[in-house]
């Protein structure tokens, strides 16, 4: 699943709620949602999300992929 952040959460909050809060909710529900296995791969932000975020009008880049 790609994700983005609430908006109340800024860009540096979210790793905090991400390992914190939904980690943990996600692994107490696990069973509810048949996951075998849960991974979360945060986004980099690095210069070149920006360059090719203006050069090509794309999306705001995602906050989070979590793998279930």
């Amino acid at each position: 699943m790609c994700l983005h952040r609430c908006e109340d959460l800024s860009r540096e909050e979210f790793p905090d709620y991400r390992l914190n809060k939904h980690g943990p909710y996600s692994m107490e529900n696990a069973s509810k949602m048949r996951a075998i296995r849960y991974v979360q791969d945060p986004t980099i932000s690095t210069p070149m999300n920006e360059a090719l975020h203006s050069s090509r009008g794309m999306v705001t880049e995602f906050d989070c992929v979590a793998e279930v």
